[in-house]
């Protein structure tokens, strides 16, 4: 058996060995710059956890589905509608100062505790605060 001949063979005999194992590490590969690429969630990732995770964090009493929207990079009418449908979620009674509605945790905030936030910044803004 000349040696062109042999090469050819083990050619053969191994290419579907090396195929599957070199898409297997390619598709490793990608997956792995994908995770790397960016930190922002991934457009298949729940909207609905996302907005509740920035409902939860303690540097807000009460959010904007603008300012949600904004921090997750979503399309507001998406969270607007997660904000509207979500159990977990208490629309304020308040508002901003520009007419938006403001958004809050049920377990963040009572609805006692909301009518009295609002009570007291009406009142704050009539009378001046101290």
């Amino acid at each position: 058996m000349n040696k062109e001949r042999y090469q050819a063979q083990v050619a053969q005999s191994i290419t579907p060995f090396v195929s599957s194992t070199y898409r297997y590490a390619q598709q490793e590969i990608m997956s792995r710059h994908k995770s790397k690429r960016s930190n922002k969630p991934s457009r298949d990732a729940s909207t609905g956890s996302f907005v509740i995770t920035a409902l939860e964090d303690e540097k807000w009493d009460y959010r904007t589905a603008e300012g949600i929207a904004r921090q997750i990079s979503r399309p507001v009418q998406e969270v607007k509608t997660v904000l509207e449908t979500d159990p977990r979620v208490r629309q304020s009674v308040m508002r901003t100062r520009s007419g938006d509605t403001l958004y809050t945790l049920k377990k963040k905030r009572s609805a006692l505790k909301d009518i009295f936030t609002a009570f007291r910044a009406m009142n704050s803004d009539k009378l001046g605060s101290d």
